[in-house]
């Protein structure tokens, strides 16, 4: 786990912090990336945003194909 203490720095009319080059490269980063921002039991959670339904379907590689599995039988209302 990485951790450094960051300064709350103005830029412009508003407030931010500058992410380390190590930080930015660990998450995968570049200049105009998105990022998710969360508190959570007021801790501030920076991550790279969650891939979209799309973005993962079309990372599946040309020619892969996928069947139905059987699972048993239903048991509610599934089908």
């Amino acid at each position: 786990m990485l951790a450094q203490k960051l300064k709350i720095r103005k830029i412009g009319n508003s407030q931010g912090v500058i992410l380390p080059s190590y930080l930015v490269e660990a998450l995968k980063l570049d200049t105009g990336s998105e990022i998710e921002a969360w508190i959570y039991d007021g801790v501030l959670i920076l991550c790279p945003p969650a891939p979209t339904l799309q973005q993962l379907v079309n990372s599946v590689p040309k020619g892969e194909s996928f069947i139905e599995s059987k699972t048993g039988k239903a048991e509610g209302n599934e089908v």
